[in-house]
């Protein structure tokens, strides 16, 4: 069956490469296409230039799936309302949501950056982030392994990277608590408890997935630092990097802040935000 992709599209840059993330999937997957554009005015008719310019923009979408990948399924269509809302409720018949971000320091960056991240923290399916000035690397798929939130996160993590015939990294980061003052290092070893506490914790999460794709070339990486810094190294050459939510926070918390948001905000590879199995209906 193929993949159901909805890809948001705005005729700027970023869906500009959010289009080419998608046609590159569409080269080794499977898909069908929902080109959606979205009007955000409040007004019931849509003008009749900004109705000429989004049909121009999905037109040129559709030329090119057309030209590049003539075997996906396309369909165009254009939505009214909040761009969060009307995405969410289509990640409900959707396999996964792609949508392009530009890099941090441009004026427009900052909303275009947090856009994708309210996207993905209110949808059912998984949520790729594409930045402006992507390009394809050879590079692995990195997983970030966190307890409550990363299980669907690594099994999506795999299958991309056998998809791509990649290595698969999975990346645990470690701090040491607040309760533990530099003084109580090395005292009782508790530093040395909370490191084979969370080695434990990742080498069990590879085993898992080692059992599911027994092919798939897998690297454990246990880090000391902030989990944003742990998934972010080697940013340049890495392929994909995958993190979870559990979509529990408050908005505005996860939005502003994540580990998604820091990842999205600078890292300049694709980012895919991967919802819990189990998520309530949209509201």
């Amino acid at each position: 069956m193929p993949e159901r992709i909805t890809l948001a599209i705005d005729g700027g840059i970023a869906s500009a490469v959010a289009l080419e993330w998608a046609l590159a999937r569409a080269s080794t997957t499977a898909v069908d296409v929902r080109l959606t554009t979205i009007d955000e005015s409040g007004v019931s008719v849509m003008d009749s230039l900004k109705q000429l310019q989004a049909a121009q923009a999905l037109g040129r979408a559709a030329a090119r799936f057309a030209a590049v990948a003539p075997l996906a399924q396309v369909e165009m269509v254009m939505l009214r309302g909040d761009a969060v809302d009307r995405l969410a409720r289509e990640s409900m018949s959707a396999d996964l949501i792609v949508i392009g971000s530009h890099p941090v320091g441009m004026l427009a960056g900052l909303f275009s950056a947090t856009l994708p991240l309210a996207i993905a923290a209110r949808s059912a399916c998984p949520v790729v982030v594409v930045p402006v000035g992507w390009r394809s690397s050879t590079g692995p798929v990195v997983v970030g392994v966190d307890e409550p939130t990363s299980e669907r996160a690594q099994e999506f993590a795999a299958t991309e990277a056998e998809r791509l015939g990649r290595e698969l990294v999975m990346v645990r980061a470690w701090e040491l608590p607040p309760a533990v003052t530099p003084h109580l290092l090395g005292v009782g070893t508790v530093d040395e408890a909370i490191h084979d506490a969370n080695a434990e914790l990742l080498s069990s999460a590879a085993s898992s997935v080692a059992s599911r794709h027994g092919a798939l070339p897998l690297r454990e990486k246990l880090s000391y630092a902030t989990p944003s810094i742990a998934l972010a190294g080697g940013a340049q050459k890495m392929e994909l990097v995958v993190v979870g939510t559990h979509h529990r926070r408050g908005l505005a918390e996860w939005v502003h802040g994540s580990v998604g948001h820091e990842l999205v905000m600078h890292l300049p590879c694709p980012i895919a935000i991967v919802p819990p199995a189990s998520l309530p209906a949209v509201a």
